[in-house]
């Protein structure tokens, strides 16, 4: 499938400061702008408040309904996820339709740690600090929860004032965010279509979510949709950039580039993906040139947009 990088290039061009011809200015109105947006708060039986910001297109439906993406982080990624999609959308050719895009956030401070991290035994393997002291947040084991939320809560108040295609349901995570991702494809495969997995903490509690891995082949056997999984990472999360090599905790962070092993990890649980069941599931991989762990994320939307939204003819 061709995809247009016209968002891509200038969302790189912000964050490496260099300079690119401006795009060709779109003749026709948005497709995704704040009169087509809504924003709820939805409480969960279990987890309390969540702050819901859906972007939908200006454009009719397809006979099917429209593809839905849903964005962890929402707080973050939510208008910068709609920006994009009216970059990629505005020269697109026919493999590019618009979709729903469901940002998931907090109303007050944000629950990610719990709610994006599986439930689990401190592993002997945990990762520690220099000091001995692991690193671990102070609660979390609610990604099952959360799961369950989106999926019996959330997703039935989105298809009740949306018309959704259910064969092309997609999540996007960062960091912990990908790692919930992660969880779900391992644990419930069915309950998207396209798995969109931004730099994964995998080393997270002793990389305890690969103890999770062993039982999803036969989980696979069950999907009646194909899966889609796009892993991406940015170079410099394994290994130091020049600003990082510069500061104050360069040998604490170059000990734990070594042990993370980030970019080589995404790379192998990719090509795994790929070797299961290439009928049922395939993967993709991308590393991101000069991009650090937390400069990564949204040119890993824009990268991932066109696998989300592609177009069924």
């Amino acid at each position: 499938m061709q995809v247009h990088t016209t968002g891509l290039l200038l969302l790189t061009a912000v964050l490496s400061g260099s300079a690119v011809a401006a795009p060709p200015k779109a003749t026709h109105a948005p497709i995704y702008s704040p009169a087509q947006s809504v924003e709820r708060l939805i409480t969960s039986r279990q987890l309390g408040e969540y702050r819901i910001m859906i972007s939908r297109p200006r454009t009719p439906a397809p006979a099917a309904g429209y593809p839905v993406l849903y964005v962890l982080d929402g707080d973050d990624y939510s208008a910068p996820t709609a920006d994009l999609a009216n970059h990629l959308l505005a020269g697109a050719d026919d493999n590019l339709e618009p979709g729903i895009i469901v940002a998931i956030g907090y109303p007050d401070d944000s629950r990610r740690s719990f709610d994006y991290l599986p439930p689990s035994p401190v592993s002997p393997n945990v990762e520690r600090k220099a000091d001995g002291t692991p690193y671990l947040d102070d609660k979390w084991g609610g990604a099952d929860l959360f799961l369950d939320f989106i999926e019996n809560e959330l997703k039935p108040q989105v298809e009740r004032y949306n018309r959704i295609d259910k064969s092309r349901q997609a999540l996007f995570g960062h960091s912990y965010g990908g790692l919930l991702a992660v969880h779900a494809l391992f644990t419930r495969p069915s309950m998207f279509q396209t798995y969109l997995i931004s730099s994964p903490s995998l080393s997270w509690n002793g990389r305890y979510i690969l103890d999770e891995e062993a039982a999803f082949a036969g989980k696979l056997q069950t999907v009646k949709e194909k899966i889609t999984a796009v892993v991406t990472v940015g170079e410099y999360e394994q290994g130091m950039s020049p600003a990082q090599a510069q500061g104050p905790d360069v040998e604490e962070r170059a000990a734990r580039s070594v042990r993370r092993r980030s970019v080589d990890s995404d790379r192998e649980l990719s090509q795994r993906l790929n070797a299961l069941a290439p009928q049922r599931l395939t993967s993709s991989f991308k590393v991101f040139a000069g991009q650090t762990h937390g400069t990564v994320a949204l040119p890993a939307i824009g990268y991932g947009l066109p696998t989300a939204f592609a177009a069924r003819h």
